[in-house]
């Protein structure tokens, strides 16, 4: 079994700054001749997808199952194992024994070093990444690949579509959101939704040339990458429906948490790239009031209320705070209801 822990990383070609390595097999659970060969593969058409997890089993199979169903054979799929306490890590390995790259963590350190360590510990040229209650379509490997293998220093993407809509629906939000009239940095600006994590392709090159996922982000992380990437790379379209996403965790307050913890991390952190600055210009303005509004939103849904008012009055006098309705109701209703054990915040 192919397979490594992170606290003990070693192999060949090891440096400094590489917490773990290995060499995968790129045939592993192929079916017919190709199956288990181990002919030395042009560079270029070797894909992994990095799948983080943390407690998903059994779900995080049918993320691994649509990574080995690809119609784009030579794809490596990376399980990185967040210290999961269901036994993710050893059942994965009996369940797909060589067909799957295993690193486990010691400990939990949330999504951004997870997939940065599937980066670092693949030869892989391309890499994309895969959320584990999420899935790939079929053909998303290959979709993605064939422009990069045209220009590998673009990043490709495709469309995602949720469990809940159909594929005429992803397609007409996909199209009402990207038009061409304006740079991509600005419609991202606006309209977010439309690249994902899971959506993109990227050589691994490049992703580590420009800084990989901000390990200090526990919330949108992916809001933080893509700017920066919009900043500094071309992306291209394969106007394909990739995957398909779904939320299996129904632990809101976890989400809340999250979000509460990181607070303003996220603008704090594009403020500090001038080029992102730069580029984005207005735009942090809208940023900011997004990102104030949600932490606004996580206080009050996590009954920290005596916070929520303290941060309502603050952001009034930055003209921060929502002024709407719905705001002033929280910040009235607050008084009257129960709190829970607040954060220090």
């Amino acid at each position: 079994m192919l397979a490594i822990d992170s606290s003990n990383p070693k192999g060949k070609n090891e440096t400094s700054d590489l917490e773990a390595r290995v060499v995968f097999p790129f045939a592993a659970g192929r079916s017919g001749s190709d199956a288990g060969c181990s002919v030395t593969l042009p560079s270029d058409t070797k894909v992994a997808v990095i799948i983080p997890t943390y407690n998903r089993w059994p779900y995080v199979c049918d993320a691994i199952d649509s990574v080995l169903g690809q119609t784009h054979k030579w794809t490596e799929c990376i399980v990185v194992d967040d210290a999961s306490s269901d036994g993710s890590c050893r059942r994965i390995r009996e369940k797909y024994g060589e067909s799957v790259s295993a690193i486990s963590n010691p400990k939990n350190r949330e999504k951004s070093y997870c997939r940065n360590l599937g980066v670092k510990s693949c030869e892989a040229k391309f890499v994309c990444f895969l959320d584990s209650d999420d899935i790939l379509t079929q053909n998303s490997v290959e979709s993605r690949l064939e422009i990069l293998l045209k220009e590998e220093s673009v990043v490709s993407y495709g469309i995602t579509q949720r469990f809940n809509q159909t594929e005429e629906e992803a397609l007409r939000h996909f199209r009402s959101r990207v038009n061409g009239e304006l740079p991509l940095v600005e419609q991202y600006l606006a309209h977010q939704g439309f690249l994902t994590t899971d959506g993109f392709m990227i050589s691994r090159d490049n992703m580590i040339m420009h800084g990989m996922y901000s390990e200090a982000l526990t919330n949108m992380e992916d809001v933080e990458l893509f700017l920066r990437l919009l900043c500094s790379l071309e992306f291209r379209s394969c106007q394909a429906i990739v995957a398909k996403t779904r939320r299996i965790d129904h632990s809101a307050q976890v989400r809340l948490n999250k979000v509460i913890k990181q607070r303003f991390a996220l603008t704090e952190r594009i403020r500090m790239n001038p080029m992102v600055m730069e580029r984005i210009g207005k735009g942090f303005e809208k940023m900011q009031l997004s990102e104030y509004e949600k932490f606004l939103g996580a206080l009050y849904h996590a009954k920290q209320y005596r916070s929520y008012r303290r941060y309502y009055r603050q952001g009034l006098k930055c003209n921060l705070t929502p002024a709407t309705l719905k705001f002033f109701k929280r910040y009235l209703l607050s008084y009257l209801r129960i709190p829970s054990e607040e954060q220090q915040l």
